[in-house]
């Protein structure tokens, strides 16, 4: 039951929450549906100063990540683009600062939706 109902949440999201991204490895791409989101991180710098960092999340199925006919996962490197109107927004996927990865699962009992942390890079 709890999977079917994560799996409900994980539809519902995809639905009404998301927009047509390109999500770029090298020359290979593929259009995805995706939420945008955001994870802000606190660290300490030397000097003791604590800097909040913001990073832009999307957030989409793990099986749209589709790229030369092979499922993949993000890797440090990749891009989103993702355009509004007339403006470019380039997004590159990159890890968090201390322990966390440049992406992760947004839930563990079906992994079906990934998070990847991203900076914006370009406007254009």
């Amino acid at each position: 039951m709890m999977k079917w109902a994560a799996q409900w949440v994980a539809d519902q999201a995809k639905t009404h929450t998301s927009e047509s991204v390109r999500y770029y490895r090298d020359a290979q791409f593929v259009d995805i549906d995706a939420s945008i989101g955001q994870t802000d991180q606190d660290y300490q710098e030397v000097e003791g100063v604590v800097v909040t960092v913001t990073r832009a999340d999307w957030i989409f199925d793990t099986a749209d990540l589709v790229l030369n006919g092979s499922a993949t996962l993000p890797e440090v490197g990749d891009l989103i683009v993702h355009v509004i109107g007339t403006k470019t927004f380039t997004y590159k996927v990159l890890p968090m600062e201390g322990e966390e990865k440049h992406w992760r699962y947004t839930e563990h009992l079906t992994k079906s939706r990934i998070r990847a942390h991203t900076k914006l890079v370009n406007e254009s």
